[in-house]
């Protein structure tokens, strides 16, 4: 049987961050795996993580407010070429030592 995995959002307005959102939730393996992967993305095509408590399970992160879609562009060259370039864009580099899953 899975665990069932519930999160609590809050959206709100940091004086030193601007519009951030609080996900609370159970600390677990996966939270602490969400955790590393924002970090090796850094600020690069993903939102920031301002700060993050392991032990309590709470994360503040950037909140990032949908803009418009590829999909509703007119130009289907322009669609193609921003997407291939943040495909291009999107992998990191490892070192190895990290506990992230890997896909082959």
């Amino acid at each position: 049987m899975r665990a069932l995995s519930i999160n609590l959002i809050y959206f709100a307005e940091s004086p030193d961050h601007g519009a951030v959102v609080l996900k609370i939730g159970f600390p677990h393996p996966e939270l602490f795996t969400e955790l590393e992967a924002l970090a090796f993305f850094g600020d690069s095509h993903i939102c920031k993580c301002y700060d993050s408590d392991r032990e309590n399970g709470a994360t503040l992160l950037e909140r990032l407010v949908p803009g418009h879609d590829l999909f509703s562009m007119e130009d289907r060259s322009r669609q193609v070429e921003i997407g291939a370039g943040l495909i291009a864009r999107l992998p990191v580099a490892l070192t190895g030592n990290e506990s992230l899953p890997q896909f082959s």
